[in-house]
């Protein structure tokens, strides 16, 4: 048996998907009720009021519970989830009092590949699907620029773009990594290269 209070990011994620598929894959019956209180997501209640926090905190929390029986397991967990809304005291007092059997939880699917441990509906699932996917349309992708040195090849404007450079050519090799936070040298990029005159 688990249980666990943790950021509430992973219920829904994307990036976390192969978490939540492990935890499936590992339990037989897991619960998990999100406390909500996401102030970086500007959380409020289904209602519209203010949605407090259980701690001191900006990101929002999630109290998972994951129960494995002994023997073989056949096929993925059910999942039980509970939502709780509101002030910090109201939440305080329905953990208090909640339980696993409580009415707070309901079955929830959670089907592949996402796999969310979140309410979401999915009666029109099957005409999203119908469309495409970004990777189908583009097929050629890259990561974009990247530059790994911002403080030094990005300004507000040509004129301040041009100081830096004129302030790093003038800098010795120390100097100009302290002074543009340039970490480390690599194979394909260095300091004393690029002040090669």
């Amino acid at each position: 048996m688990l249980g666990f209070i943790t950021n509430h990011g992973y219920l829904d994620n994307p990036t976390f998907r192969g978490m939540r598929w492990h935890l499936l894959k590992t339990f037989d019956k897991i619960w998990v009720l999100d406390l909500h209180g996401n102030t970086k997501k500007k959380e409020v209640t289904p209602e519209g009021k203010p949605d407090k926090n259980v701690f001191d905190i900006q990101q929002g929390v999630a109290i998972i519970i994951g129960v494995k029986k002994q023997g073989e397991r056949k096929g993925l967990a059910e999942v039980m989830h509970g939502d709780l809304w509101g002030d910090r005291q109201a939440k305080y007092q329905m953990l208090e009092k909640a339980s696993l059997t409580d009415s707070l939880f309901s079955h929830l699917d959670s089907p592949a590949p996402q796999h969310p441990f979140v309410k979401r509906d999915f009666s029109v699932f099957s005409q999203y699907q119908t469309g495409f996917a970004i990777n189908q349309f583009m097929p050629v992708n890259s990561v974009g620029i990247v530059t790994a040195r911002d403080a030094l090849t990005i300004a507000e404007n040509k004129e301040k773009l041009w100081e830096q450079v004129n302030d790093f050519a003038r800098l010795d090799i120390e100097s100009a990594r302290e002074q543009y936070r340039l970490g480390k040298d690599v194979q394909d990029w260095s300091i004393a290269s690029a002040l090669l005159r």
